[in-house]
């Protein structure tokens, strides 16, 4: 036997993190098959991600409860039917001949070995995708940061940057704004240059409006100067995102919202709303603003777009293309 569980009978214990693994295996399976994205290749790829994001569930937590390959690749030989010899090899496929290492080395992103790369290039490269992150997640686990950094330089931006361009294959950059600027960067083109240093490039910069100002609303706030001025704040972070050469603007409705049922005039609110996007939009045509849609958590209020229906209203009644 493999010494793998059993898999007659699934026990589902928690299903934290299943979603993630399924999509994160599609991509795997996508990624790993020779011979493109034909019918009966996407539905290999969603048997491996289905038996993934199952065996995701009988474990608890979302991170320790990722299967190995093997684990999936064996319920889908009792699930799907799979032979021994079918499998999901992510390391020899889609390579065009290149070993691996050198295929990574393609991608656009930090630790990489040839410094004169020019990010110019990446529209002539085989990997159509970047992979980002948050500059707030290099704040974490410090524990790892090397010896001789002190408290002092983990504070620092330009050094969260730098930590970034140590991991490999990461290419783009996620900004909060303005809390990763102003006292942390003499000017945006510094900025710029920081991440041009490490080989990359800023993703989206994210609209975190100060709860100073705005915890009884941002674009929904009740005094139309304090509106006026998180609508001002939101342009800023668009004027900062042109000049970082990213084209996108990721509103966190933190503040915009109500605490419970009827609380608020829905309908003045959304025209508040369809009002403030129109105002951002029509200012810079040329940047997307985003919604980072959270129908509610510990730090947010119920948000006046819970839906994706709600969205796609919201977007028809800005009609800004």
């Amino acid at each position: 036997t493999s010494g793998l569980m059993n898999y007659s009978y699934i026990s589902f214990i928690d299903e934290t993190g299943a979603g993630d693994c399924y999509r994160a295996a599609f991509a795997v399976g996508l990624t790993a098959i020779n011979d493109g994205a034909g019918e009966d290749n996407i539905k290999r790829c969603m048997q491996f991600a289905s038996a993934a994001g199952a065996l995701a569930t009988t474990r608890q937590g979302a991170v320790p409860s990722i299967p190995s390959k093997e684990e999936v690749i064996e319920l889908c030989q009792v699930q799907f039917g799979w032979t021994k010899d079918e499998n999901i090899d992510s390391s020899s496929n889609h390579n065009n001949g290149v070993d691996k290492d050198t295929t990574l080395r393609q991608l656009r992103g930090g630790d990489r070995t040839d410094q004169q790369y020019n990010v110019d290039e990446a529209e002539e490269e085989d990997f159509p995708l970047l992979f980002g992150s948050r500059l707030n997640s290099m704040k974490d686990r410090p524990e790892l940061w090397e010896a001789d950094d002190s408290t002092d330089s983990r504070s620092d931006m330009s050094n969260w940057i730098h930590r970034m361009g140590t991991i490999r294959g990461l290419g783009c950059v996620d900004f909060n704004y303005p809390q990763h600027f102003h006292k942390h960067f003499v000017s945006n083109a510094e900025a710029k240059k920081t991440l041009y240093k490490q080989n990359l490039v800023a993703g989206a910069v994210c609209l975190r409006y100060p709860s100073s100002l705005f915890v009884r609303g941002a674009m929904m706030h009740p005094d139309p100067a304090l509106r006026q001025k998180a609508i001002d704040l939101t342009m800023e972070a668009a004027q900062t995102a042109r000049e970082l050469d990213c084209n996108e603007v990721v509103i966190w409705s933190a503040y915009d919202g109500y605490d419970y049922p009827f609380q608020i005039n829905y309908d003045e609110n959304w025209q508040h709303l369809i009002d403030a996007f129109q105002q951002c939009c029509d200012a810079y045509p040329d940047i997307k603003f985003s919604l980072e849609f959270k129908p509610t958590d510990e730090n947010t209020r119920f948000f006046c777009v819970p839906s994706t229906g709600a969205a796609l209203l919201f977007v028809n009644e800005v009609n800004r293309s």
